[in-house]
């Protein structure tokens, strides 16, 4: 499966390079620096999976802990998915804290949460649908709460969409590759942050929702002059 996967966007990177060669490139395929660039991605986003999950596996996986405004995280991340959702039309929606809200982590891999869950809504969600990103603050923890109305899980399916390699039978009709590892490595991630991870769906056909639950911390400021977060 591994190799399957692989040889897909290599193969389409081959046939680019090839027509890069020839002098006809600008009126050939004048998209093509894009089109290297995308399957470049995708093959890297692949590789680097595979490596995390050997790491995870292993228990080589280390966070470089530090205050990390988690509204900041999911505005980048929407940022740079802003071109992919235009592309499909699908609406995202930002319900964000009027508050900051800060976790101790690792920005890096708290932005890899965020983009693999968001990622997975519009890769099963039609073209026009609608994603929810909301933000809030409970008690003592940051809630991060994505939702979609796409193709949904089956109930036969929820139970194990967080084991590697899993690819359910509700998801076949909108996969559009990957490992399976995705929501793998999400899950491990939100509990080395010491947080929570739940999906829900009411079935196929009828959406999903994947929720975040990590314990917030001070911001720097009151941090450095012992004060308890508001």
């Amino acid at each position: 499966m591994i190799a399957h996967e692989l040889r897909s966007p290599l193969s389409v990177m081959s046939n680019v390079l090839r027509v890069c060669r020839s002098s006809m490139v600008p009126r050939a395929m004048p998209g093509a620096g894009d089109m290297l660039n995308r399957q470049v991605n995708k093959a890297l986003r692949l590789v680097n999976d595979l490596m995390d999950l050997s790491r995870v596996s292993e228990d080589r996986l280390r966070l470089e802990r530090a205050p990390v405004d988690l509204g900041r995280v999911i505005l980048d991340v929407t940022r740079d998915l802003d071109q992919e959702l235009r592309s499909r039309q699908q609406v995202l929606i930002l319900e964000l804290s009027a508050r900051a809200v800060w976790v101790q982590g690792d920005a890096a891999r708290l932005e890899q949460i965020v983009e693999n869950l968001l990622e997975n809504s519009c890769k099963y969600s039609p073209g026009g649908a609608r994603i929810a990103v909301a933000l809030s603050r409970e008690e003592d923890q940051a809630v991060l709460r994505i939702r979609d109305n796409g193709t949904g899980i089956s109930s036969e399916d929820l139970p194990h969409i967080f084991e590697p390699y899993f690819r359910g039978s509700s998801l076949a009709h909108w996969s559009r590759g990957g490992l399976g590892l995705g929501l793998t490595l999400t899950r491990r991630l939100v509990q080395l942050h010491d947080g929570t991870i739940e999906a829900r769906s009411p079935g196929t056909g009828c959406g999903s929702e994947f929720t975040v639950r990590l314990p917030m911390t001070a911001s720097p400021g009151t941090q450095e002059s012992g004060l308890s977060p508001p």
